[in-house]
């Protein structure tokens, strides 16, 4: 289905540059603690190249918008690189967009513009281009996930694959404020609609934990 659209889309792209305009698309995604970048490499109305990356991102503060663009603009106009368009379409707006035009005019000696299409095919591709970037950590996600069920399945010597994984711990505070809780990873992603708190009787961590594990399996 995807490769279909990209082909109806290449049609579409045609029609909308009559004038045979080559452009580049830049598009991301950040979701689960996950950067998702895409670049599309448009030429006489066709899409001839499509290149993504997916990089871990450890906590909120290295997800910086406009940083991220700035950088993977840079580093795909950089002057080792063949220029094989002067026009840039982005999929969304960012702090420094202006600024990066003028670098890259400077750099190259001559105008380069970095455009938010808001209608028309090109802010279709711009869209395609971001849902691919969401596309890409969807598998990204379930390719590690399916990896770490393959590691506990060999460790632990199971049958089959485990898609429903409970996980329990319990605590004290000297004696009181006693609670167990429950986390489930199914469906390669933690559900916390499944996750349970229990307030328990027993003191010690040995009978805490067998506390929870009997209530859970009743």
């Amino acid at each position: 289905d995807q490769i279909a659209t990209i082909k109806d889309l290449e049609v579409k792209v045609e029609i909308d540059i009559a004038k045979l305009e080559d452009f580049e698309v830049f598009a991301l995604a950040f979701e689960n603690s996950m950067l998702s970048t895409l670049r599309f490499v448009v030429q006489n109305g066709k899409i001839i190249s499509a290149n993504s990356k997916i990089t871990p991102i450890k906590n909120d503060i290295q997800w910086d918008k406009n940083e991220i663009y700035k950088q993977l603009i840079l580093e795909n106009f950089s002057m080792d690189i063949p220029l094989l368009a002067n026009v840039i379409y982005v999929y969304e707006e960012f702090e420094d967009r202006v600024l990066l035009e003028e670098i890259l005019s400077q750099r190259f000696d001559k105008k380069i513009s970095i455009k938010i299409p808001k209608i028309g095919e090109k802010r279709r591709i711009c869209d395609l281009a971001f849902q691919n970037a969401l596309l890409n950590i969807e598998k990204e996600q379930k390719n590690h996930g399916f990896t770490i069920q393959k590691e506990l399945k060999s460790y632990f010597e199971l049958e089959n694959l485990p898609n429903d994984i409970e996980i329990f711990d319990n605590s004290h505070l000297q004696g009181v404020a006693n609670v167990g809780a429950m986390v489930n990873y199914s469906a390669n992603s933690w559900d916390k609609s499944k996750y349970r708190k229990f307030h328990l009787k027993h003191k010690n961590d040995y009978d805490q934990m067998r506390e929870v594990l009997t209530r859970r399996a009743l």
